[in-house]
């Protein structure tokens, strides 16, 4: 009987402290406001907080707390965000951070939190168990720029999204082992993504920047089976969730939060926002019912069996300060620095003289580094070489041409414009160069020609410029310069003909030659030697007698003076 009022007790509890809590079912942040909503987009309560511009949104199972990135004027700060029925707690843990967090999830088991910075290439991390916050780098890219977070609980392993200049979606193990790419191929700007623990799939929101639609995909944890599940014109996701059921994301074109079963049917409009609305969550408790997870069922008992709640979060709090540099404020015993310095009095640049590898650093609008790279480098710190790997085969790779694109010296024995053929491709090519299956590309890179003592064929191997589009270097090639110097020539006598025929005056020409017969002297005679006849030649004159002066009177005249000449008896 004991045991069972024991067990009575212990259920009433349990269903108090469950009562304490918000029973939601989706979580999305619009600007400053956290809203929690049903199923079928129905707000159940919306909490306004002292926030600027909410991105990032992750669920804390263990304390029932959300944790959000917020971005103000100066810096990004993470915050918990503790709502129930009772309180509403909102505490900074991590602030002043320099870099654009985008992504946030959390391990439970381990009490964790990981978020990324696009900025500076890392994931990092805290310890939300811990008294002070330290944060520490989980992994630090070259190239890619981590943009969102998913935690497999069950099976320990860090899922992120990569939309830089090679896009890729990740897995690692959170003990920084068998870091794998899970996709790379037909992905432009992979951003949200989430695990659904239920049908073991991945989905992920390709907002597909400079497109016109956006897609929703997913693909099996073992990375079979990828299929577009969505694909709409002028949608432009963000943030996803996944439940039992459906799936859920935001749209930042559209400003609203849409569902659609997990097979891409039925996509219904849930609800409409006034701002852009980001980050989204589900209040999803598969998760639970995993065999695999049974850790994290100790791990939220442990947590709720305690006798007191938890001690509120504490502030950062760093050595007393009593000056803030670079325009910094001071704020209590710490600075608040301004976008673009870092550090505890604010001394530190972000745009320091080691952020960008090879060129000159200087701060955005925003106060984040951007890179002016030297000539030959690219990349968002400039530290990739644009011969690094180009020329193939020993070849040497220069940028002497005038748009700053490699060409490659080939060694002896190959050619291409990345030295990429052997020589030897030409022999077989000019040796079967009936047979089929060759390209085109061999035959604008070999010559074959015939000599005597061979019946076979001699190559002469023609190497293309490595640029192209390098007028002086094509002017290189004899056969190129001869025919520039041809057409120059004719282009020339073409002016000179037409100035010419356009500009030189000519005399006029005679139009009519009348034979007069002898003994008849009319107006227009002209003295002739002792002969039968004499010729008379009208001109365009101004009169009737023999002239030399033009005269421009209209051609009608001129034509009716001969036609009554020519019919006079008198000629």
């Amino acid at each position: 009987m004991l045991i069972k009022l024991s067990v009575i007790c212990v259920l009433i509890h349990i269903g108090y402290v469950r009562n304490e809590r918000l029973d939601w079912d989706l979580a999305v942040v619009v600007g400053n406001e956290i809203s929690l909503l049903h199923t079928d987009g129905t707000i159940f309560e919306s909490k306004t907080q002292p926030f600027s511009s909410l991105k990032a949104l992750a669920y804390d199972d263990v304390r029932d707390q959300f944790i959000v990135s917020d971005m103000d004027m100066k810096n990004d700060t993470i915050y918990t965000v503790q709502l129930s029925k009772e309180t509403d707690k909102t505490v900074p843990i991590v602030n002043g951070l320099p870099g654009d967090v985008q992504g946030l999830a959390v391990d439970p088991i381990e009490d964790v939190l990981y978020w990324t910075d696009a900025i500076n290439h890392t994931i990092n991390y805290v310890l939300l168990n811990e008294t002070t916050f330290e944060p520490k780098e989980f992994l630090v890219f070259e190239e890619e720029v981590p943009h969102a977070l998913a935690i497999d609980v069950c099976k320990r392993y860090l899922y992120f999204t990569n939309p830089g200049h090679t896009p890729t979606i990740e897995r690692i193990k959170l003990d920084k082992s068998e870091r794998e790419v899970i996709v790379d191929n037909l992905i432009m700007s992979p951003v949200g993504l989430t695990i659904d623990y239920k049908a073991q799939k991945l989905y992920w929101v390709d907002s597909r920047i400079g497109t016109s639609s956006g897609r929703i995909e997913s693909i099996n944890l073992d990375k079979t089976n990828r299929q577009i599940v969505i694909e709409r014109n002028t949608m432009e996701p963000f943030g996803i969730a996944v439940d039992e059921e459906a799936i859920y994301w935001t749209d930042t074109n559209n400003n609203a939060l849409y569902s659609s079963s997990k097979n891409g049917k039925g996509m219904i409009k849930l609800r409409s926002f006034p701002g852009k609305p980001m980050g989204l969550v589900s209040n999803n408790n598969i998760i639970k019912e995993e065999p695999d997870c049974s850790a994290l069922e100790a791990a939220i008992k442990e947590y709720h069996q305690k006798d007191k709640e938890a001690e509120p979060i504490p502030v950062v709090e760093k050595d007393e300060v009593k000056e803030c540099l670079n325009d910094g404020e001071l704020e209590g015993n710490h600075c608040i620095c301004k976008r673009g310095f870092t550090g505890i009095r604010c001394e530190s640049s972000i745009c320091s003289e080691f952020y960008c590898l090879n060129g000159n650093c200087y701060l955005s609008t925003l106060g984040k580094p951007q890179c002016h790279c030297k000539r030959g480098f690219l990349g968002d710190r400039c530290q990739q070489n644009k011969c690094d790997r180009f020329c193939l085969n020993g070849g040497e790779c220069s940028l002497f041409s005038t748009r700053d694109l490699p060409k490659c010296r080939c060694a002896e024995g190959f050619l291409g414009d990345r030295c990429e053929y052997n020589i030897q491709i030409c022999d077989m090519y000019c040796q079967n160069i009936s047979n089929a299956g060759f390209s085109d590309k061999f035959e604008s890179l070999c010559r074959c020609t015939e000599y005597s003592g061979f019946s076979g064929n001699k190559i002469a191997a023609l190497q293309a410029p490595a640029d192209q589009g390098d007028f002086l270097d094509r002017l290189k090639d004899p056969v190129v310069y001869l025919s520039a110097v041809v057409l120059f020539c004719l282009l020339v006598i073409i002016a000179m003909g037409v100035y010419i025929r356009t500009v030189q005056k000519k005399r006029p020409r005679i139009k009519k030659r009348i034979i007069v017969n002898k003994n008849v002297t009319p107006l227009t005679y002209r003295p002739q030697p002792s002969s039968e006849q004499c010729e008379i030649t009208i001109e365009n004159c101004c009169n009737m007698n023999v002239c030399e002066t033009p005269c421009f009177e209209p051609r009608e005249d001129k034509k009716k003076l001969l036609t009554n000449m020519e019919g006079d008896e008198l000629y």
